[in-house]
């Protein structure tokens, strides 16, 4: 963190304690509306990935309400399996935003995941099938939410996605 403009950095008491075998902040956003920051941990874009494709898992997302003084863990973003060979989304937050309403978008490892309940609980929007039944988990690279709240999703491979209202 810094209190000078970025002038000089200190580390962050809450993340200084890690282990050093994760990427401890992929990613950061802060909401515009609320001012609450979200922190997301976990790496997968490396050349040095381990069998999980994932070269520095992390512990998922951290939040803020307080301007970043102190953080929590969000429960619902915790890795059942931080070595998974199969991978699972929240050993790797990509990016993370939110819309007008609310709603939390992060880019993971495993798919697109949203929260309308401040994080509580997740679902992926995404589907291959019509009949809504298998969703599309492929690693998502990027997430982007226009001032409109269309939200606009790539994921590793080429695939990109739009949402005219942010949900579906």
């Amino acid at each position: 963190y810094s209190y000078n403009g970025g002038g000089t950095w200190q580390p962050h008491a809450q993340f200084d304690n890690m282990d050093t075998n994760s990427s401890i902040i992929s990613c950061i956003h802060q909401d515009t509306a609320t001012g609450t920051i979200y922190v997301g941990t976990g790496s997968s874009f490396d050349a040095y990935a381990n069998s999980a494709r994932v070269a520095w898992p992390g512990y998922g997302i951290f939040v803020s309400t307080d301007g970043g003084v102190t953080f929590s863990h969000l429960s619902s973003t915790t890795p059942e399996d931080r070595y998974s060979t199969q991978g699972e989304s929240w050993i790797a937050t990509n990016r993370i935003r939110t819309n007008s309403a609310g709603i939390i978008y992060a880019a993971t490892e495993r798919g697109l995941q949203i929260s309308t309940d401040d994080g509580e609980s997740w679902t992926n929007p995404i589907y291959v099938d019509e009949a809504q039944t298998i969703p599309f988990n492929q690693k998502c690279a990027d997430v982007v939410v226009g001032h409109d709240d269309k939200v606009l999703v790539s994921f590793l491979g080429g695939a990109v996605y739009l949402s005219e209202n942010g949900t579906d």
